[in-house]
């Protein structure tokens, strides 16, 4: 049976919900935050230079709820 909202997948999964990208935003964001005073910040951007070169451009548009 198929979902008329097109939200669940063949398998019932969800298939709508936060992007990769937003959801990368939010982590970066919050990431930066918890580790001020505890990572150097040539760390912290490490971190978002690997999330934008090689997650985002795989997982960018997919919906969070695809891969978890």
């Amino acid at each position: 049976m198929s979902d008329p909202q097109g939200q669940k997948g063949p398998h019932g999964e969800l298939t709508t919900g936060k992007s990769f990208a937003q959801a990368a935003k939010v982590f970066e964001e919050e990431h930066e935050a918890i580790t001020q005073g505890r990572r150097s910040p040539k760390w912290v951007q490490g971190h978002k230079d690997r999330i934008r070169l090689y997650l985002m451009t795989y997982f960018n548009k997919m919906s969070v709820t695809e891969f978890i």
